[in-house]
């Protein structure tokens, strides 16, 4: 039972529980019930944990020197990973062809767009590549995307564009803002590695800053038009979920890799 837990806890799959309340939150601001994402709270899970669980399968020379506890984990488990893998890949597509398959151009059309984010993470690995802090942008774009992709074909609610957009760059922000913030705590073995981020640019005191700043415009961008405090109550939880499940992992890095520092 440990090591499941830091299995969960390292490959940041307990980001599933903040997938479902990403999904509430954003049926909150588009004016519909907490469930209103209805199916779409199994695509959404299903489609993250799939790209989590592959982007950990990917060991990286990143990986090696900022994450050995985690990387050891990883290829231990490794074929218990994939199995992970291939279960959501199905509930994935199973999710798909309840919701938004028919068998038509709209139908087949519409189902290729959701492949979007299986595209992404298809060329991940050259996005890492290019000497700016592409993947996090990437990722940010897969998670927005998704998100607009849920609530526009598989929810019963209708989203206007200017609604979509607000979903899109609220969530956007936020999550780019995160995923530099963990990358800032990474600095050193990212420079060594060789991969760009803002802090290996900009130095983590300055990506500290920027994270504040994009969280704090993101959570402005979704409470303001959707005029809900019951929006900014809910990104609250959120965003104090993910400082409390970082801090697991700073335990979890601390004890396996002699290393106070994590991603949160």
């Amino acid at each position: 039972m440990s090591d499941i837990y830091d299995l969960v806890v390292s490959c940041s799959l307990y980001l599933n529980v903040n997938s479902v309340l990403i999904l509430v939150i954003s049926a909150v601001y588009l004016g519909g019930g907490y469930f209103a994402a209805g199916e779409g709270f199994v695509t959404a899970t299903a489609v993250m944990t799939l790209i989590y669980v592959v982007d950990r399968l990917d060991v990286t020379e990143e990986d090696e020197i900022n994450n050995p506890g985690r990387t050891a984990l990883v290829r231990k488990y490794h074929a218990e990973l994939v199995g992970l893998g291939v279960v959501t890949f199905l509930l994935f597509e199973l999710s798909l062809f309840a919701t938004v398959f028919s068998p038509d151009v709209t139908g087949v059309a519409t189902v290729a767009l959701a492949h979007v984010p299986l595209v992404v993470l298809a060329l991940y690995d050259e996005i890492k590549t290019v000497p700016l802090p592409l993947d996090s942008l990437a990722v940010a774009f897969t998670w927005g995307y998704m998100l607009v992709f849920i609530f526009v074909f598989i929810s019963p609610l209708s989203v206007s564009v200017a609604d979509a957009a607000g979903l899109f760059s609220g969530w956007f922000l936020i999550v780019f803002a995160g995923l530099e913030a963990r990358n800032a705590k990474d600095v050193e073995g990212d420079r060594e590695a060789g991969k760009v981020t803002l802090a290996s640019r900009f130095g983590c005191r300055r990506t500290k800053q920027a994270e504040v700043a994009l969280k704090s415009l993101g959570t402005l961008v979704l409470v303001v038009l959707s005029g809900s405090p019951v929006v900014l109550a809910l990104l609250a939880c959120h965003l104090g979920s993910l400082w409390f499940f970082g801090t697991l992992e700073t335990n979890f890095r601390g004890e396996r890799d002699g290393s106070g520092t994590a991603s949160t």
